[in-house]
């Protein structure tokens, strides 16, 4: 099982990097060949009023760079998760899910845009500032409504019947602080063969979100301990440690953004920056600080991710049962138990599955000591 896992992440790997390279160029080459300025040119001719030609732009924009990375999310996204026995889906189901992850990401992308270009022409010297302040408004509001809006438009979510179950996670809920009254399952066994557990939401929409897959396949003492983790990171405050996280890097990157752009605009014969047509400029500077700080996000993560499995170790008891859960999930999800050190720095948010049952088995051995 280790050796696939090995070839499954060894693909995924490369995915990433040509996707990384597909980007760069695609986004160079949109700017260098005066193919934004010509676009947005165009659409100026029969649409003055500024609003809407940003949305219009923006559509275009959303569909050429749907075009081009389209092959390669089949690939990544459907012919390897078939070939490596995780997908259930067919194409067509899995190209409507791709669809509606399209639509959902340009409505999200319009309000987004419009907002930034809006304070690009109302305040062209802090611009920067108030866009991420909309930015991370935005985050939260999405964080808040996703339980109730945006991930039933993907799964179809059940109240959990087994009410034996249901109570043990209250319980344990209860013993992180978390007041926790709904627990849901999600049809995740539509799609994939994998398995997971979330709490998901903020405030009022907080939720636990448990996949088909992992009620069906996983003991009460296992799926118990696979929650205790996310509840750890409710109890430790990660959310919130996060959000701050988040919210100073995406202050940072439109900083960057303020900074750079001016003049990679001048440097590609645009006027302004307050025009539509820089957009792929706004979008190449945030995407190359998003690969830059990607190992240390990573490393912030990890740490938090132990933290968790230090909860739940501790709250719900059961190290035998969160290593066999372990163990579990590294076969079902095709995970390596020890990937390379350089890629686990650079692109895995999660520590080692190694690490985690090394953990657990200390813990055991400090508890019969």
């Amino acid at each position: 099982m280790e050796d696939r896992a090995k070839a499954y992440e060894s693909i995924h790997n490369r995915i990433f990097l040509f996707e990384i390279l597909l980007v760069l160029a695609f986004l160079v080459l949109f700017i260098v060949s005066g193919a934004s300025w010509r676009l947005s040119a165009y659409i100026q001719s029969y649409c003055p009023n500024i609003g809407i030609k940003i949305y219009i732009y923006v559509v275009y924009f959303a569909l050429i760079y749907l075009i081009i990375t389209f092959p390669l999310s089949v690939y990544g996204g459907f012919i390897v998760e078939r070939r490596f026995g995780l997908s259930t889906q067919t194409f067509f189901r899995w190209l409507w899910d791709h669809i509606k992850a399209f639509l959902l990401g340009l409505a999200i992308s319009l309000a987004a845009v419009e907002a930034v270009y809006f304070f690009l022409r109302a305040s062209p010297r802090y611009w920067w500032l108030w866009g991420a302040f909309f930015w991370i408004a935005g985050g939260v509001v999405l964080a808040r409504v996703a339980p109730k809006l945006i991930i039933p438009i993907f799964f179809k979510l059940d109240p959990v019947e087994d009410e034996g179950l249901v109570e043990r996670l209250r319980v344990l809920a209860g013993k992180a602080g978390a007041a926790v009254k709904n627990v849901y399952s999600f049809d995740l066994s539509s799609k994939s063969r994998k398995a997971n557990a979330a709490v998901a939401g903020l405030g009022s929409s907080k939720r636990i979100i448990l996949s088909d897959t992992l009620i069906g396949e996983y003991s009460p003492d296992e799926i118990e301990a696979v929650l205790a983790h996310e509840l750890g990171h409710y109890a430790g405050g990660h959310l919130m440690k996060r959000m701050i996280v988040s919210s100073v890097l995406t202050v940072c990157a439109f900083y960057a953004a303020g900074k750079v752009m001016p003049f990679l605009a001048g440097a590609a014969g645009m006027d302004s920056i307050a025009d539509i047509a820089s957009l792929p400029i706004f979008a190449l500077v945030l995407f190359v600080f998003g690969l830059l700080i990607l190992p240390l996000e990573n490393a912030y993560s990890r740490r938090l991710e132990t933290a968790a499995d230090a909860f739940s170790l501790e709250v719900a008891g059961r190290p035998e049962a969160f290593i066999s859960a372990m163990e579990k999930l590294a076969d079902q999800n095709l995970v390596r138990r020890e990937p390379n050190k350089v890629i686990e720095f650079i692109l895995h948010g999660h520590p080692s599955i190694s690490n985690r049952i090394k953990m657990a088995k200390e813990y055991m051995k400090e508890c019969s000591d």
